[in-house]
């Protein structure tokens, strides 16, 4: 049985950075990326994969480095890792696992990456948390196009028949199914807050707690990255570990296909997107505002919102 863990006093003991190992100058801007960064002897880097964001290219840089461990398992108890649409993510014939499995591998790295939460990552050993980031409209589009061509053969077997079946309905179903089903809504729902800022027992955060909960976590989360910036990220973990890396001469991995079929979504559907994703934007922009990621302005993330949607042929209509 996995440990249960009263989230009031884990964050009571959770050491922070300061206190130990220093802190890291918060800063993900490229002309600042490694400024006044030194390696710290310990120190165990943890990086949150979060899905569509750009992770499969920097994991694949990483599983060649040495002293990595990348995944694939799925540890914590976080609703996502738990959710009956998240064995789709797995690889075959592995299971779900209880952090203190992670711990070991903490221990033994000097960094890890995977689709785990902060709070997994930190309560595993970690003292320094790395993560894309996307602007999350976008994030929400790349997902559903890359969900929605794998059809229902796929889903049965990744995920099982019921469950695959649901979720090809879904998919079938068009964005508005896929923003409102509970079986996809640890992808659609804040997915970038809740695996920053998730608690276990409390769950994802709110707009209303959003500032406390980045007072509980903000001393880790030291560094943010666009999708643009793989190599300042790159650097940045290089940085705090010590080891070299260094991004192959080749394109991006696990990329979205731009081959979907055209679909019409409403304003009303769009009203919908931008809920889903509330917390998410106010997030980001608390983090711009901290220096722990590159500052976007608004106009910047509604042209990139905007350039998901026509890539991925979606129309907004009245």
């Amino acid at each position: 049985m996995p440990r249960r863990i009263d989230p009031q006093r884990l964050i009571g003991r959770l050491y922070r950075k300061g206190d130990t190992v220093g802190s890291a100058k918060r800063s993900s801007q490229p002309s600042q990326a490694n400024e006044g960064f030194i390696p710290r002897r310990g120190n165990k880097v943890g990086i949150v994969h979060i899905q569509k964001c750009g992770g499969t290219t920097l994991r694949k840089v990483l599983r060649r480095a040495p002293g990595i461990y990348t995944g694939p398992r799925y540890y914590g108890g976080s609703a996502f890792q738990r959710s009956k649409a998240a064995i789709a993510h797995r690889e075959k014939g592995d299971a779900w696992a209880p952090i203190s499995q992670l711990a070991v591998f903490v221990n033994k790295s000097a960094r890890i990456i995977g689709h785990y939460n902060a709070w997994t990552l930190v309560e595993a050993g970690c003292t320094t948390i790395l993560f894309n980031a996307r602007e999350p409209r976008s994030r929400v589009i790349s997902q559903y196009r890359f969900w929605q061509p794998k059809g229902k053969a796929f889903w049965q077997e990744a995920a099982g028949e019921t469950v695959g079946e649901e979720l090809a309905r879904i998919l079938d179903s068009g964005l508005g199914a896929f923003l409102t089903a509970e079986a996809t809504a640890h992808v659609t729902t804040n997915h970038i807050a809740n695996q920053l800022l998730y608690l276990p027992g409390i769950g994802a955060p709110t707009a209303d707690d959003l500032d406390e909960r980045w007072q509980q976590f903000g001393d880790y989360i030291v560094g943010g990255y666009w999708p643009d910036q793989t190599e300042d990220f790159l650097m940045r973990i290089s940085t705090e570990t010590g080891v070299p890396l260094t991004l192959p001469p080749r394109g991006a991995e696990n990329v979205t296909p731009k081959t979907a079929e055209p679909e019409q979504i409403s304003r009303a559907e769009l009203a919908i997107l931008e809920d889903c994703t509330a917390v998410d934007r106010l997030l980001l922009e608390r983090m711009m505002q901290e220096g722990v990621l590159a500052p976007r302005t608004k106009a910047q993330l509604d042209d990139e919102f905007a350039a998901t949607l026509a890539a991925h042929n979606i129309e907004v209509v009245d």
